[in-house]
Order: C-alpha cells, then structure tokens, then sequence
C-alpha cells in the first residue's frame, strides 16, 4: 500500500469509527435483558477535556449518561487502540448507557488520533508511538485522573452530583486499550528491567477487546503465569481467529488467546469469533482499511453479540446479578453465540477444587 492509499485507508478507518452507532440486531439473535436491542435508558452525551495540572495534560472524554435513572449509575471506562479518539465505539458507550451505565470514552494524548493526523507516512508514525517512553503508563494514569473527575462531578457538579456509582467501576478498552484495561486489572509487566504492576483498585471488572501478553514473554509460560497472576478482577477477552496486529504491531492471533490461558485467579471468559479480525470490534465493516483486510464475519452480527455479551458481564460484576452470571456461565449463552465464535468460560482458581477447569457454572 502507498502512502496516499494508507493515509486514505486511515481516514477512513476513524471517520467510520466516529460514526458507528446502534443498528437494529440481525433476526438471528433472540433477544436477552442485556441486548442485542438498547436498553430502556434514553441517553446524553457530553464531552470535556479535563485538565491534569500535576502532569501538564489535557484528557478529552466523552460521556455517555442514562438520562433520569432512578439510582447512580454503575461506571465503566473505556479506552480506544492506538490512533483512536474519544469519538469511537460509540455503539458500546451508547448501548451500556441505554442499559444504565455511566461510560467515559478517553482519549490518550500521545497515542490517539493526532499521532497519524496529517504524517506523510501514518503506519511509520503509529508504530513509533509505541516507543516513547511513558506512552503505556500515561494512558493508566489517564484512567485514574478520569476516575477522579467523575468522584468530582458525582461529589460537587450541581449537574451530575449523586449521579454515579463510584463504588462499581467497570474497565474495557480495544487493542492497545486493552493493554490499558489488563494494567489496570493487575497485570505485572517489566519496565525499566524492574517488575511492575498499576494499582488501581476502584476498577471491579475487566473487558479486553483484542488482548495481548506483556511484550517478550509470549513464549515463556512462566512469565506469562506469574504476570497474568496479578490479574484481580474478573475479566472477558474477545478477540477473532484472524486478530493480528495489523501492520503495527507483531501480536498473533495464537498469542490474543494467551491472557484467557494464564487469567486464573479470577472468573475469567473467552469469545473467539470465527473469522474475526483487528477491525471487527471497531466497527469497520469495509474490508481494504488499516484494521479490516479481509472478509469475515458480518459486523453487524459482530456489534449485536459484543453489545450484548458485554452488558451481562458489566450486569454479573458491577450489578451483582445472579442471572446474568448464570447466563455467562451457561450453554445458553454459547447456543445463542452460535456459530459467531467460540465461547469458554473459567472459575476463580481458589474457589473450589475443581479450579481452573472450563465451562464450569460459576
């Protein structure tokens, strides 16, 4: 590909991700309490760019609010792959709103849309994003300063004050926003030749889009045990039988299945879609972009089973609910999966003495 045509198939690419919204579900799918329609919530947007004086930067967000809930709403946080914006997958901040969630879409200075914007070479510019120093921990850090700010408005905004469940904060992002959503869950990686682990405990629940294992270690199990081992909330991965690093990174679809093997401290949940690529969970649809090469599954059927899939997780661990738990852990939840992936499901490995063995009720 030439520079124009990258540089076009990256234009491309974020004017779809900014645009994607909610569409009615493919007739396949049976309807369940989490989707694949929209809540009962009609939703309000907002968006603010909060400024972190202690670090000299600005964090935009995008809120996605349950209007008139009748009680504060659960947070879920969530962070887009490298080169994206706050603008993107709008079809989970506005499904989980519709459902009674409070979402916050950052956008990371340093590895977002401005990286790419206007380079004569976008691909070149993207992959030495990934080498600044500090590029993975601001983006960990964005995600407790916009912690914060929510404490703020839910505290002292004459707007949102009592508007939000602080204490059920739930953490999901795509691609290298799923690097951001696995640090924030505890997983230990090397920095600096040193162990290292993020410490953000109001984070409940984990969902990673695309998720990958600490860089170097892909090929040794003990190291991958030891920094999956931090892992202290429970998590669903996503990913696709042909989810790559797509031109930017040397992440293979066998190494996307490694955080599900080594997540055992926790309930932890798998969805592999048959066919699926890097750009299925963007919402690219047209195969020829930076992110979608080929064809695959429908990305409509694909959006219907990650909206749906996803509030019943956020519904089991930030809402307690016993039926959304025994759902996910269910051979209901695969029959209405289908034939769109393969989905497994693990219990915490120091809950019974069966731990660690698949497709147990949990």
């Amino acid at each position: 590909m030439n520079r124009t045509a990258a540089l076009c198939s990256l234009i491309l690419t974020a004017t779809v991700l900014a645009d994607w919204g909610q569409s009615a579900a493919p007739p396949k799918f049976a309807e369940t309490p989490y989707g694949p329609a929209a809540g009962t919530h009609e939703i309000e947007t907002a968006l603010f760019d909060w400024r972190d004086t202690k670090r000299d930067r600005t964090v935009p967000v995008k809120l996605y609010l349950p209007k008139a809930s009748a009680k504060p709403a659960p947070v879920v946080v969530f962070s887009h792959g490298l080169g994206g914006s706050r603008l993107a997958y709008e079809y989970l901040g506005s499904h989980w709103a519709s459902h009674g969630y409070a979402v916050v879409h950052l956008q990371h200075a340093g590895s977002d849309v401005e990286v790419w914007r206007g380079s004569a070479n976008p691909l070149q510019s993207l992959r030495e994003s990934l080498t600044k120093p500090g590029v993975a921990y601001d983006r960990l850090r964005d995600v407790s300063f916009a912690l914060d700010q929510m404490e703020r408005l839910d505290r002292d905004d004459s707007q949102y004050k009592g508007h939000f469940d602080m204490k059920h904060i739930g953490m999901s992002g795509h691609s290298f926003g799923a690097v951001t959503t696995q640090g924030i869950a505890g997983l230990g990686r090397t920095a600096l030749a040193r162990e290292f682990r993020y410490e953000e405990t109001r984070v409940k629940a984990g969902i990673a889009l695309s998720p990958s294992p600490p860089s170097g270690i892909a090929d040794n199990p003990s190291k991958l045990e030891e920094a999956f081992r931090g892992i202290r909330v429970p998590m669903l991965y996503m990913t696709g039988t042909r989810d790559d690093g797509a031109r930017i990174t040397n992440v293979t679809p066998q190494q996307r299945l490694l955080p599900f093997e080594h997540t055992r401290s926790v309930d932890c949940f798998q969805l592999v879609f048959t066919d699926g690529d890097h750009g299925v969970f963007a919402g690219v649809s047209r195969p020829g972009s930076i992110l979608r090469r080929q064809e695959g599954p429908d990305p409509e059927a694909v959006r219907a089973v990650v909206r749906t899939v996803s509030t019943a997780f956020w519904d089991a661990y930030l809402r307690q609910d016993e039926e959304a738990k025994r759902w996910l852990a269910s051979d209901a939840c695969r029959r209405w999966i289908d034939t769109m992936g393969d989905w497994k499901w693990r219990k915490a490995a120091d809950r019974s003495n069966d731990a660690g063995t698949e497709q147990k009720p949990l």
